[in-house]
């Protein structure tokens, strides 16, 4: 009927609501892996519908952007340094 791939390594299956009856779903004789989150489109999704996993990954993500940021500006202040102390006229 539709003539699409699907990546089964790349799906699963998350069971919402407290009364799911957690049936067991397959596509083309496999048996699709069931999940107690999964992420779609940046926001992950929880069986209980609680944003607990996407809050932790953000703000994991924002640790480690923010890691970052404090290695370039000291990497930056000392290039500076450098360059004042070897008078570089072409670095600001």
């Amino acid at each position: 009927m539709w003539q699409f791939q699907v990546n089964l390594s790349k799906t699963s299956v998350v069971h919402l609501g407290a009364n799911n009856s957690r049936i067991s779903y397959s596509f083309n004789n496999t048996i699709i892996v069931c999940a107690e989150s999964i992420r779609d489109l940046g926001i992950t999704v929880d069986s209980g519908l609680t944003f607990d996993a996407h809050v932790h990954n953000v703000s994991k993500a924002y640790t480690h952007i923010a890691k970052l940021f404090r290695e370039f500006s000291t990497i930056n202040a000392n290039l500076n340094m450098l360059c004042i102390h070897n008078e570089c006229p072409s670095h600001p």
